[in-house]
């Protein structure tokens, strides 16, 4: 059973009386996660951490340098960390 009131349908209704309302509902049991398959469970898996030099040697292309293409770390290795 859910309850679908907005604060204008509950008008005065005071916090003792909603309590009184609410403990009179039905339970509908405890919560219950949700079970996932292996492949949602892969889907879903957080990638592995990666740091920003990495990352940028994967995927930072240079267009308008005296060096285009790729980044390198090794052209400046001082922002590599």
């Amino acid at each position: 059973m859910s309850l679908n009131l907005s604060m204008t349908e509950l008008g005065p209704l005071s916090l003792q009386a909603l309590s009184r309302f609410l403990s009179q509902m039905p339970d509908e049991g405890a919560f219950k996660a949700p079970k996932f398959s292996k492949g949602e469970k892969t889907v879903m898996r957080r990638p592995a951490p990666v740091t920003v030099s990495v990352w940028a040697e994967k995927n930072r292309i240079i267009h308008t340098s005296s060096r285009p293409g790729y980044w390198r770390n090794s052209v400046t290795p001082y922002t590599a960390g």
